[in-house]
């Protein structure tokens, strides 16, 4: 779970996610452009995210980022 002014990012297991913000309960589901059916197509199996305040864009807002690579073991 990432957090960025009392926002939270959840990441599942399914790489759904979500933003929480837990004062006003408040729960938005994100929606991928990419699938992770299509990211597993690629043998992508490791899912990461961040999220921070973009104070410099015109319209300034929170911004998510979501990356992916391959899990050695």
């Amino acid at each position: 779970m990432i957090h960025c002014d009392g926002l939270l990012l959840c990441i599942l297991e399914s790489s759904a996610m979500a933003v929480w913000n837990p004062c006003l309960n408040q729960v938005r589901w994100i929606k991928p452009e990419i699938t992770v059916d299509t990211l597993r197509h690629y043998s992508i199996n490791c899912f990461y995210g961040g999220i921070g305040y973009d104070g410099l864009s015109q319209d300034g807002g929170y911004k998510i980022l979501r990356f992916g690579g391959k899990r050695y073991l």
